[in-house]
């Protein structure tokens, strides 16, 4: 998801990227979440709000990097696999870029980034969209 224009400035600077480093020097450039590792690429399959994911000839793990198997093996058949480039981000898991505090920060991968931020980016786009409405006139 792109960053807004008004909170562009927080991610540039010196103090972001000692924060990122250090994020990335803690998670040892992988996903904490899933543990994808970072750049790398790898054969995903999505489906039903669950993913599973391989290196090329690594075995197929689940969303939390827990090595697949049986019933979640079988799912991961069912869904077209594609292979994919890991790009991982520094979150801010209170959604406030100022606050670049080590508890606060965690590097994930788009897919685990997108899924922590899910209700977040809901809440904001209905806020936006109440924004340009006009409001209707009360009925007399």
């Amino acid at each position: 998801m792109p960053i807004p224009k008004h909170l562009r400035h927080f991610y540039r600077g010196p103090e972001y990227r000692a924060a990122r480093e250090r994020v990335v020097q803690r998670s040892r450039n992988e996903c904490e979440e899933c543990r994808k590792p970072n750049g790398e690429h790898v054969r995903t399959r999505t489906g039903q709000s669950r993913m599973f994911w391989a290196l090329p000839h690594g075995p197929w793990v689940n969303q939390r990097g827990w090595r697949a198997g049986g019933l979640d093996l079988e799912v991961a058949i069912e869904i077209p696999e594609r292979v994919i480039r890991v790009v991982c981000t520094m979150a801010h898991l209170d959604h406030d870029p100022a606050n670049n505090a080590e508890e606060n920060t965690r590097f994930l991968c788009q897919w685990c980034h997108l899924n922590y931020d899910k209700l977040h980016h809901k809440e904001t786009r209905s806020m936006h969209k109440d924004q340009r409405r006009p409001l209707l006139a009360e009925a007399s």
